[in-house]
């Protein structure tokens, strides 16, 4: 599933809270994967890192938007980023540059969100 679908029931109040807390926990993974971070280091920093346990309450409203919104924000930093690489590359194409620099190698490699 793409990001806005998950991010869609992770706003939807009519779902129950624990499909809730996994929509985001796929959000996660997403923006994960986008960036390259590992996806324990971020789910721990953002505190959805816990299993269920029978009895346990499920996380709020506000902590699942909160969170949503800030995984949002990081992955749109993210995306605008590597659109600026993109076309940066496909300038340095134009004029006959085939290979990567030793700067690009390295702002490729720093494209990963602030999360975590």
């Amino acid at each position: 599933m793409s990001f806005y679908y998950q991010a869609r029931r992770v706003r939807d109040p009519g779902h129950p809270p624990w499909l809730r807390l996994s929509a985001l926990r796929a959000c996660v993974r997403s923006f994960c994967v986008l960036t390259g971070g590992s996806y324990a280091r971020v789910s721990a920093h953002l505190g959805i890192d816990f299993l269920y346990e029978p009895g346990r309450q499920p996380p709020d409203d506000a902590f699942l938007r909160r969170t949503l919104d800030q995984v949002e924000r990081e992955r749109n930093r993210s995306l605008d980023r590597l659109r600026a690489v993109e076309k940066k590359r496909a300038l340095a194409k134009a004029r006959g540059n085939r290979q990567l620099s030793t700067a690009d190698r390295t702002a490729l490699r720093e494209l990963g969100g602030d999360i975590g």
